[in-house]
């Protein structure tokens, strides 16, 4: 019976062991429900660049949640020419959105621009902005006055609309070779999350005042951004996601739930005056 002293300290491991285990897997499921997932979104963005093709993307955010049709401008052999593009959504759990611009040629598919859009307080990615002086936004975060500022181009191209339930502004930057030929779009949507938002700017009425614009820009954050190659000549509505489409596609938050729940008992309950 030389073994049964062994059997009995083993046996004594096991709890520890057990332990060890659930508590490690339950680390893990919590690590890719949130911190990791959230990292893995950057870390997938960060391998875009403009021209790749698009089953790369497909293979780093998986298939895209809704796809559509567009008609825009983008780069022919000898110069920029009316083109229909593909649009693709990714809603990116509850964390943001992903959108792609994707051309169709003779020489292959290829994705002209892409976004990227912060929807969470808790999803606030740092972008690098390629410029003569490289910079940093952190979408959610970062506002527009003093992001970019001091290297505006000598034309500084810029567009906001409000409309009925949607509000959009965007600023365009290009800088040439200096910033490798890129066209960077820095922008709010209200469809995404702003930790300071201001009033909505429409820099198409005629009392959109140059105060009211940097009045804007102190007080906004930067939520969306948007990367294409190029001159900076494709125009875009809006750099962020449809918000018509993605809130069909938006899951309630367990705040969410639990007032929808507090409402309903509420209701529930026997009038006390009956």
């Amino acid at each position: 019976m030389n073994w049964l002293p062994w059997l009995v300290d083993a046996l004594k491991t096991v709890p520890p062991v057990v332990a060890s285990i659930t508590l490690f897997t339950l680390l893990r499921a919590w690590w890719r429900r949130t911190l990791g997932r959230r990292r893995g979104w950057t870390r997938s963005y960060d391998r875009l660049v403009p021209g790749i093709h698009p089953d790369l993307v497909k293979e780093l955010f998986g298939h895209p949640t809704f796809e559509g049709r567009a008609t825009g401008r983008a780069p022919s052999e000898e110069a920029w020419a009316e083109a229909d593009l593909t649009v693709r959504t990714w809603v990116l759990d509850r964390d943001g959105y992903l959108v792609t611009w994707t051309t169709h040629g003779d020489a292959g598919d290829a994705v002209v621009a892409y976004s990227l859009t912060t929807a969470n307080r808790w999803f606030s990615p740092r972008i690098r902005v390629v410029t003569p002086e490289d910079r940093w936004v952190k979408l959610g975060r970062t506002v527009f006055d003093g992001a970019l500022d001091d290297e505006v181009p000598e034309h500084l191209d810029r567009s906001g609309w409000l409309g009925a339930r949607r509000s959009s502004y965007w600023e365009r930057y290009y800088w040439g070779n200096p910033g490798l030929y890129l066209t960077w779009y820095i922008g709010y949507t209200n469809c995404g999350y702003s930790r300071r938002s201001g009033i909505p700017v429409d820099t198409s009425e005629p009392d959109a005042t140059e105060g009211w614009i940097q009045e804007f820009r102190r007080t906004t954050s930067i939520n969306s951004i948007l990367v294409t190659h190029g001159s900076p000549e494709i125009d875009f509505q809006d750099i962020g996601p449809n918000l018509d489409l993605v809130r069909l596609a938006s899951r309630p938050t367990t705040a969410e739930r639990l007032r929808h729940w507090s409402l309903r008992s509420l209701l529930r309950r026997p009038s006390r005056a009956a």
